[in-house]
């Protein structure tokens, strides 16, 4: 679990197919899933496992502008492939220029109390 205040870059993140049925399936690294886009069996790469956060270091993603929040979330994901610098500034130059202070921002909630992103 990541405490608050850790750097948000998590070593080793492996990623495996969404249809690799195999009983030991086959995982990636972040740089070749960049690469690759779908698995060769036509799967979807999902992350091995997720990361954890303590509440403290969720509590401290409050309030970020998106474009920051956005490179410590991928940085999570990332691992080692980029610097923290890089990341921000390839998330900067990402939603820099949305129009919208939210950039993403959701509609309003539903019948189940679930709003919608708008795209």
């Amino acid at each position: 679990m990541l405490p608050a205040g850790a750097d948000y870059t998590v070593q080793g993140v492996r990623y495996l197919s969404t249809r690799d049925a195999g009983a030991v399936p086959a995982t990636c690294s972040f740089e070749d899933v960049l690469l690759a886009g779908l698995a060769e069996d036509g799967g979807l790469f999902v992350p091995e496992t997720l990361p954890k956060l303590d509440a403290a270091a969720l509590g401290g993603l409050a309030g970020l502008p998106y474009a920051e929040l956005a490179a410590r979330i991928m940085a999570l994901f990332a691992g080692e492939a980029f610097a923290p610098a890089e990341l921000r500034g390839l998330s900067e130059a990402a939603y820099g220029t949305f129009r919208h202070s939210a950039v993403a921002p959701g509609g309003p909630p539903g019948p189940r109390g679930v709003g919608l992103g708008e795209i």
